[in-house]
């Protein structure tokens, strides 16, 4: 089974492999250079990404498709105005397949039991790791052996910074990287400062949050944000 934006989709199969990923981009390294970030996308962690989670969840999961009468829905729920996200999904039997296209279907009348299973396949796949940086994103990078001293690894912490990342998943991106003192490069220019100055700065230019509550967690860094 699977549910799918524009710009990413999320496969659950039976022995419970998921893969998570975004479309349009190349990614000739799976943890390296993959790392493609755009504001339009609000994606973090871009790229092709597998995971795996209990057959029992999966099970769980065809027993809310059941339930929910899935098959006598219709095939699609279509609003007639634009400028809106579309949600795909889809479950495959083996013998029989569905999919149902929610276009703000609650508008014309579709069953909230579509955005409810929609929600159960993203619980299930916790795609809210590589979408959102959500708490996990940091034990699943080390499992799959993400270099944490690479650049794309502080890009992570910059960028996860600036989208309201969860905390612990920056602060465990940092306890496995390098230093912090290393410069780094932003997708809004080069920037000839450390990535925790960069870091602490950045979202102040931008008229965002600052860092401070999360370094107060980190003992060693009060000169580098005295300095600011």
């Amino acid at each position: 089974m699977f549910w799918m934006l524009p710009r990413l989709y999320a496969t659950i199969d039976g022995q419970g492999n998921v893969e998570f990923s975004t479309w349009g981009v190349n990614f000739p390294g799976e943890f390296e250079v993959h790392r493609s970030f755009s504001q339009g996308d609000r994606i973090l962690f871009a790229g092709v990404h597998t995971d795996k989670v209990d057959p029992g969840v999966v099970a769980e999961l065809v027993e809310q498709f059941r339930e929910a009468e899935f098959f006598s829905l219709n095939d699609e729920y279509r609003a007639q105005i634009t400028d809106n996200p579309a949600y795909i999904l889809t479950i495959n039997t083996g013998t029989v397949s569905k999919t149902v296209v929610d276009y703000v279907g609650e508008e014309v009348g579709m069953p909230v039991v579509v955005t409810q299973l929609q929600k159960a396949v993203d619980r299930a796949a916790r795609t809210a790791r590589w979408i959102d940086g959500a708490d996990g994103l940091g034990a699943w990078l080390e499992t799959n052996n993400f270099d944490f001293n690479s650049e794309a690894a502080r890009i992570l912490v910059f960028e996860g910074a600036l989208e309201d990342a969860d905390e612990q998943t920056i602060l465990d991106v940092i306890d496995l990287g390098g230093s912090l003192n290393a410069r780094t490069t932003h997708p809004w220019g080069v920037m000839m400062e450390s990535l925790a100055m960069s870091f602490c700065l950045q979202p102040y230019r931008l008229g965002g949050p600052t860092c401070f509550p999360i370094w107060r967690k980190r003992a060693g860094l009060n000169d580098q944000i005295n300095q600011t």
